[in-house]
């Protein structure tokens, strides 16, 4: 069976590391995800979750100003990207981003829906926050064969408590 779509309830902030574990080991190779959702609904701790499974040992935070961090791993190099500010989809050209990723880089990207035509085997992940709780839903969505199977592995996880 070939997952495209899985949603999980992110009840807690021990939810949202477990879901960015399972995403870290789904880009241990390299890939692109791009996330979307309100202010407050978790991009930045989804990705921090992401990056500190990874091995990322610098401080991660959001480059909302920087617009890019880039972190050097000795196997992996993870581009941490937030678009919030930038109006213009050509805006996204001064960051030299990767196109597509070449095996062993990572793209990360808050507010990163623009790039969806650059990168077309990617996972989407929208962040849906609950009223006022601490409570969020991921949407996820992969796009493309190689994010298929590996929504797969992570459904699989998901649903056995992995």
């Amino acid at each position: 069976m070939t997952t495209s779509h899985l949603e999980v309830i992110l009840g807690d902030l021990r939810a949202t590391e477990k879901l960015g574990s399972a995403l870290a080991f789904a880009v241990t190779n390299g890939g692109v995800i791009l996330l979307e959702g309100p202010l407050g609904s978790g991009k930045t701790t989804l990705v921090q979750a992401i990056c500190r499974q990874l091995g990322v040992t610098d401080s991660v935070t959001s480059p909302t100003y920087d617009l890019l961090h880039s972190y050097y791993l000795p196997h992996l190099t993870v581009h941490h990207v937030d678009g919030y500010r930038l109006l213009d989809p050509r805006e996204w050209d001064v960051l030299d981003l990767p196109a597509p990723p070449t095996f062993k880089e990572v793209i990360l990207a808050e507010w990163g829906a623009v790039l969806q035509e650059q990168y077309p085997d990617r996972l989407d992940i929208q962040l849906i926050c609950e009223g006022a709780t601490e409570v969020r839903h991921a949407q996820l969505r992969a796009i493309g064969p190689e994010w298929m199977r590996k929504l797969d592995a992570i459904a699989e996880g998901w649903r056995h408590g992995v």
